[in-house]
């Protein structure tokens, strides 16, 4: 979370609130709650796209290293190349060569096989035919389809249709002259919805554009900000998550997002 904060705290006006907003959203609190990875995908994805517009060579570095996570990398070289960003572009390209080539010298290059031979083939039929409380736990169209009952070429059309309307708007987005903000924002919640895999501690990349576009808003003066504490009680009529509680750790999620915040 700090690492996400700090790439994010120069992009803040109300740095404290703020970031006091990121902390105690739900999908902050998801991640705390099972220990998850959504603060590192943030920061890399939210941080290179912010970096964007003044310094392309750590951009390009940031986002190389999102390929851990492919599936939220998948709309991201569309979007450099839309915008002019071809350093970044070029920069992402040889920071994703080089961890490839790194890991197969440490690991030996079996551990590629047995990724897309193994674990490709296995995420695939974890995200086509698993059921129950998984199926809540991925927010996407695809997902949405098949808890509506829709067979599985239903669902996948669903995806795709929402896939190509999402890179489009996107790719729009940054071939238009609009302040970066905008752009980062637009591509923070595009690379979240063009995925057919992806998870709820995920939505920390749809919290900091969020935030963004709210600052946006505010900064354009078209209400003023402000910061309120949002009682529990409406938090749980608002928020469409069952709260979420870990074994271990017996924390809930919905119960660590008691204080909230909200611009108006």
């Amino acid at each position: 979370f700090a690492f996400m904060l700090s790439l994010l705290w120069r992009q803040l006006d109300q740095r404290v609130v703020m970031g006091l907003g990121l902390f105690l959203c739900p999908a902050s609190a998801v991640n705390m709650a099972g220990g998850q990875n959504g603060f590192l995908s943030a920061a890399l994805l939210c941080g290179g796209l912010l970096c964007l517009e003044r310094r392309q060579v750590a951009a390009g570095l940031l986002i190389g290293f999102l390929s851990y996570k492919p599936q939220l990398g998948l709309l991201l070289p569309l979007l450099l190349l839309a915008g002019g960003y071809w350093r970044a572009f070029i920069t992402a390209s040889i920071t994703v060569v080089a961890l490839v080539l790194l890991s197969a010298l440490a690991f030996g290059p079996e551990a590629w096989i047995l990724y897309l031979t193994k674990s490709g083939p296995y995420q695939a039929e974890i995200a086509q035919h698993w059921t129950g409380r998984f199926q809540f736990m991925s927010p996407t169209y695809f997902m949405a389809a098949r808890l509506l009952t829709l067979p599985l070429a239903a669902a996948w059309a669903v995806q795709i249709t929402a896939t190509v309307l999402a890179a489009a708007a996107a790719v729009w987005v940054f071939r238009q002259d609009v302040p970066h903000r905008v752009k980062a924002a637009v591509a923070m919640v595009a690379v979240f919805l063009v995925s057919p895999y992806a998870l709820t501690y995920d939505l920390t990349i749809v919290s900091a554009a969020i935030v963004l576009a709210l600052l946006l808003c505010a900064a354009l003066g078209s209400r003023p900000a402000r910061a309120e504490v949002v009682p529990e009680s409406q938090l749980r009529a608002a928020l469409p998550m069952p709260p979420y509680t870990t074994s271990s750790s017996g924390f809930s999620a919905t119960s660590g997002s008691r204080l909230f915040w909200i611009m108006r």
